[in-house]
């Protein structure tokens, strides 16, 4: 995950991750196989070597399809949420471009070049993420991403924090009695606009709305007119999905 915001994190880190998913394709698809005559793991390159002698490549790209099984459960799941045809969930290991980020990674640790890393040998890694012994960037992507979204909220609710402070309690009441100069539901002049909600930094009902969760509950994303806290999409949801669990799953 490092790489694929600075291609510069290091070539160790591209060589370990590749060595771990090479390792791991090798191991589902043929077990044993991922380990040399002596029992150590073999390297990348040589990892590489078993899947192209196994799966010959066609263009420099070795194809693994989709296990026939996961293919009738993914084509039947298809035809009844899906919208045009039905994408089979391949797994496409460019050697080639591997085999040059390996080259480029061992020059540069070995002082043999300046070696250098892009765009397509970052990519080309990621794809191995589709085999299914990996599958695992999506929820570390997703787990980064809420992490970044509650820090975004700290951030804000401190700030809201330090406004309060600074205009004191009756320029806060003033503002919340004067929230409805601001655009927000009208049944005649805003019947898209939706109603102010309690912020939950200063307890006033002056939290402008901007769009609900997704979930349908009805929390909603927006700034506070009073102190200026403003709550995002991913906190949103979060508190919409607690809310669904605590009320609705949890008698299931």
């Amino acid at each position: 995950m490092a790489l694929e915001s600075d291609l510069e994190a290091g070539d160790g880190t591209f060589d370990q991750a590749l060595s771990n998913a090479l390792a791991a394709v090798v191991a589902s698809e043929w077990p044993g196989e991922e380990h040399d005559r002596k029992g150590r793991v073999r390297s990348a390159a040589q990892l590489l070597d078993v899947i192209e002698e196994r799966i010959p490549p066609v263009g420099g790209v070795c194809v693994i399809p989709e296990p026939e099984e996961d293919r009738v459960r993914g084509e039947a799941h298809h035809a009844m949420f899906g919208d045009g045809p039905y994408e089979p969930w391949d797994v496409r290991i460019d050697a080639a471009v591997l085999r040059d980020g390996i080259a480029r990674t061992q020059a540069v640790r070995h002082a043999r070049g300046p070696g250098g890393l892009e765009r397509r040998h970052v990519d080309a890694l990621f794809a191995l993420d589709e085999h299914r012994s990996l599958r695992c960037l999506d929820s570390e992507r997703g787990d980064r991403h809420w992490a970044g979204a509650r820090e975004e909220d700290r951030r804000s609710q401190a700030l809201a924090l330090a406004v309060l402070e600074q205009i004191g309690d009756e320029e806060a009441a003033r503002r919340s009695a004067n929230v409805n100069q601001y655009e927000g539901y009208h049944p005649k002049h805003s019947p898209e606009g939706y109603d102010f909600q309690e912020c939950p930094v200063c307890g006033y009902e002056t939290l402008q709305v901007t769009a609900i969760d997704d979930y349908g509950v009805g929390i909603g994303r927006g700034r506070c007119i009073v102190c200026t806290y403003e709550r995002n999409g991913t906190v949103v949801d979060d508190l919409a999905s607690a809310w669904m669990f605590e009320n609705r799953w949890a008698d299931d």
